[in-house]
């Protein structure tokens, strides 16, 4: 899965300039210590249906691997709603904030697609997985908007985000999950 190297790469040219310098290193030094080792997407996850886990057992992997993220995700979390809250809200930390939370939710979402699904279960999961990488990508949009201060478009595409993370939460729940999805995790 490349989608930190795309995220860097993406920041690099959107955020040229000495200041942005550090926030590019930063960001690409958080997806490359949450990553650990790169794992294949879900497409190519290869396991027959003889060996593969049950429903159960695969809730229970990915919702481990969810609450791992959710760990990790807490102090960005803390610290944007402090930003926010207090309408002290500095865009250029916003945006850092979101930019390193959506490197841990990529490689979380490396790690779910990289699990043995259940038999038959491919197509939802895949479905569910894709709306996740949907969500990151809005994100990641919304965090370049912040980046750049453009206020009328950030409001866009965070109303976005807000609809596609809901779309995720109900995918995840209606299959089982109990971690992920909540809370957009």
């Amino acid at each position: 899965m490349l989608r930190p190297l795309i995220v860097f790469s993406t920041l690099r040219a959107k955020f040229a300039g000495l200041a942005r310098t550090r926030f590019v290193v930063v960001v690409s030094v958080c997806a490359a210590a949450s990553l650990g080792t790169v794992s294949p997407p879900l497409a190519s996850a290869t396991v027959t249906s003889a060996g593969a886990p049950s429903k159960a057992q695969y809730i229970a992997k990915a919702d481990a691997i969810c609450t791992a993220e959710g760990k990790l995700l807490a102090p960005y979390a803390e610290k944007y709603s402090q930003l926010t809250s207090a309408r002290r809200a500095n865009d250029a930390q916003a945006a850092i904030i979101l930019t390193e939370s959506d490197a841990i939710r990529s490689a979380a979402l490396a790690k779910l697609r990289a699990l043995p699904v259940p038999a038959g279960a491919r197509t939802r999961l895949t479905g569910i997985w894709n709306t996740f990488d949907k969500l990151i990508t809005e994100t990641d949009e919304v965090a370049m908007a912040l980046g750049g201060s453009d206020t009328p478009t950030m409001a866009t595409l965070d109303a976005n985000a807000e609809l596609t993370g809901g779309q995720y939460e109900l995918e995840a729940q209606a299959y089982g999950f109990k971690v992920c999805g909540a809370s957009h995790s």
